[in-house]
């Protein structure tokens, strides 16, 4: 699952052999614990709206 904004993928939940569930938010990668699809929509929704007004202020401040 991933949201691409302007051509960049800014979040993405990844699984990848031998590094596991991880997320990436921006240039940060952090574990992810997996538990089923339902915690993974509410998880990547939170961080959708948290991702949000990051970018509606840096689209302000121009």
């Amino acid at each position: 699952m991933a949201l691409v904004a302007q051509g960049e993928c800014v979040l993405r939940y990844d699984t990848e052999a031998g590094k596991g569930d991880h997320r990436h938010f921006g240039a940060l990668e952090t574990a992810y614990f997996f538990k089923d699809i339902d915690q993974l929509l509410t998880d990547s929704t939170a961080d959708v709206r948290g991702w949000l007004p990051m970018t509606e202020s840096t689209s302000n401040s121009t």
